[in-house]
């Protein structure tokens, strides 16, 4: 109600908003707790914010208002993210962008974060170092084992590929 009104009261819209606020009423989202009201309104602006921004093609900002607003409002920005990315909200914003935008929320906002990295390996004692050292000694000897198995024997006839090959075997016949 502005100022031009009959029926205008100087402080009444402050104390109505501030009743509202203690009580806990959000409006469309009854069903939150008491007192959600402020962190509903900057979770609200900073969708607003980051939809302006996006629409603007200005996505490195859309993605930091986010963010931002994830910080800021925590569960209450999610849960306002989940409500606005639903297909029941009853708001559209009549722009070629929001439909993008809408996905790009529900990527950014609602996909589950990536897992968290595996733990470290457990500190290793001496014994079972020691113990997974011989193994390896073991096994190379065993590898080892099985290449002398399977390399050619030499033979008793003379290479004569070799340089120097015809001549070792006729000085070795004692013909040179």
């Amino acid at each position: 109600m502005g100022t031009n009104s009959p029926f205008w009261v100087p402080g009444e819209a402050e104390r109505e908003d501030r009743e509202r606020l203690e009580d806990g009423v959000t409006g469309l989202y009854g069903d939150l707790p008491p007192g959600v009201g402020p962190l509903l309104g900057v979770a609200a602006e900073h969708v607003a914010r980051a939809f302006d921004a996006y629409a603007h093609g200005n996505w490195e900002l859309c993605d930091a208002l986010l963010a931002e607003g994830q910080g800021a409002a925590g569960e209450i920005f999610t849960y306002l993210a989940e409500r606005v990315a639903s297909p029941s909200y009853p708001y559209r914003v009549d722009s070629p962008h929001w439909d993008a935008f809408l996905a790009h929320l529900a990527v950014t906002v609602l996909a589950p974060p990536p897992p968290p990295p595996p733990p470290p390996p457990a500190a290793e004692s001496e014994a079972k170092f020691r113990e997974r050292l011989h193994q390896m000694v073991l096994d190379a000897e065993a590898r080892k084992a099985a290449r002398a198995e399977r390399a050619p024997r030499p033979s008793s006839e003379p290479d004569l590929s070799k340089p120097g090959g015809l001549a070792d075997e006729l000085r070795a016949m004692g013909l040179m």
